[in-house]
């Protein structure tokens, strides 16, 4: 499957060994002679797949909401029952690609991405990097994405009852309108010897 687009490097090489020397030197914990020891090996440019969905989501439910009162040992929660019908857009979920990176939580750190930047897919933007295909397919990204989607409704749900607490709460998410799109994202990559 072809790209839907690709978000071109916005930071040159140059640049981003600048921003890593820099990250160094703020390690609190780091020796103290390490940035000035510390050789960049080699900083690679990689793009890396993700599919990026988009979707608008009906849930009815009904369910107990708790709010606290109070404080310290005069804190008490008062109960609820209530019904109602969350409707939340979900715009850019963003969920990697690659079943090689998916478990990595760094990857969770650095996969935030302006799409304003993203263009229409073409060979000649990936020239001089490395690129990586995708090995989680649409449906499976999907089925992932459904798991974080289920997450935003049941803390809108919480919001929308100004709720401490929640129990017993039911909901059948529905989606429309669902669209998804395959990109490629930049990431530079580097190690170093100490």
């Amino acid at each position: 499957l072809e790209p839907t687009g690709v978000i071109p490097f916005k930071i040159s090489k140059e640049q981003a060994q600048a921003m890593f020397k820099d990250w160094v030197v703020k390690r609190k914990m780091a020796p103290m002679d390490i940035a000035k020891n510390a050789e960049i090996t080699d900083l690679t440019g990689v793009y890396v797949p993700y599919w990026i969905f988009d979707c608008d989501t009906y849930a009815p439910y009904s369910g107990k909401f708790g709010v606290d009162y109070g404080s310290g040992d005069d804190r008490y929660t008062k109960w609820h029952k209530s019904t109602g019908v969350c409707k939340l857009p979900i715009r850019n979920l963003t969920i990697i690609a690659t079943s090689r990176l998916e478990n990595d939580s760094f990857w969770k750190g650095v996969s935030n991405f302006d799409l304003n930047f993203m263009k229409r897919y073409d060979p000649n933007l990936l020239a001089g990097f490395w690129s990586e295909s995708y090995t989680i397919d649409g449906q499976a990204a999907w089925n992932t994405a459904m798991d974080k989607i289920y997450n935003r409704i049941q803390n809108q749900i919480k919001a929308m009852e100004s709720a401490d607490h929640v129990s017993k709460l039911e909901f059948k998410p529905e989606a429309s309108n669902t669209r998804a799109k395959y990109v490629l994202a930049p990431i530079w990559i580097t190690s170093f010897d100490y």
